[in-house]
Parts: C-alpha cells; sequence; structure tokens
C-alpha cells in the first residue's frame, strides 16, 4: 500500500513537473512500466521533448538514531540506472511520509548524484534448491 502511495504521489508530482517547465503536452506521453520488472525503472517520462527520463519511486524510511535515510533497490534497478544507456537521465523519486502515514514531500535525485555519496550494500539472497533430489 504504501508503495502505491508513493507511485501515485510521484507520478502527480511528475505530471506538475512538466506543466510547470511548460511541457503540458508530454503529460500524457507518460509511460507507466511498473508492471514488467525488467525495465528497471517505474515510468518513463521526459527532460524535454524526445529527451526520456527514467523515474525509480522509491518510499524512504530514516533510520532510528541516525540523520540516513534508507530505501531497498532490486539489482536490476542497480544495473539499469548505471548503463550508459539510461545513466544520464535516471532518477530517484524518494517519497517522504509524514507523521499521519501519508506522503507529504518528495526528493528528486539523479542517480549517478546518489550513488557518489550512499553507502549501497546487499540485502537479499535466493535460495534455490530441489526437493526430489533430497527426500
Amino acid at each position: 500500500m504504501i508503495g502505491k502511495l508513493s507511485e501515485e504521489y510521484a507520478i502527480e508530482w511528475e505530471r506538475n513537473r512538466l506543466v510547470g517547465i511548460g511541457y503540458e503536452e508530454l503529460v500524457e506521453k507518460i509511460e507507466d512500466r511498473r508492471d514488467i520488472p525488467s525495465y528497471g525503472y517505474d515510468y518513463l517520462s521526459f527532460n524535454a521533448p524526445g529527451h526520456e527520463r527514467y523515474i525509480e519511486v522509491k518510499s524512504v524510511g530514516q533510520e532510528k538514531k541516525e540523520e540516513c535515510y534508507r530505501f531497498f533497490l532490486s539489482e536490476n534497478e542497480l544495473d539499469i540506472s548505471t548503463q550508459k544507456a539510461y545513466c544520464k537521465n535516471y532518477y530517484f523519486y524518494l517519497v517522504i511520509y509524514g507523521k499521519n502515514g501519508m506522503p507529504c514531500d518528495i526528493i528528486v535525485k539523479h542517480a549517478k548524484e546518489l550513488y557518489s555519496y550512499s553507502e549501497i550494500s546487499p540485502c537479499a539472497y535466493v535460495v534455490r534448491f530441489n526437493l526430489t533430489e533430497h527426500e
């Protein structure tokens, strides 16, 4: 549920951004790519006509007793965001929640910039096994 709220908040912010910079005609061209994880981002938008912007929306949480924030990033998202074809135009839309449990702010960061001062560490493993071989 939090993820959906964040995505709705972020896409509305993106629509307003395009209108605000004079590209209202691009709002209807935003593509929702959330249902196909292999893309490695949630929305395809634009910086200007003909200039794509790859948007990955993340709900961010603040670490307890620390001044840092965190979010979870898939291996595919990391891979896509660092590929030459995408890295110049890949952005994180980091959604912050208020005490009422609703989105209250958004921080937009270019992936390369964010990575330059972030610690990135693996946090999940895939376990594969065949039960028929060990019964």
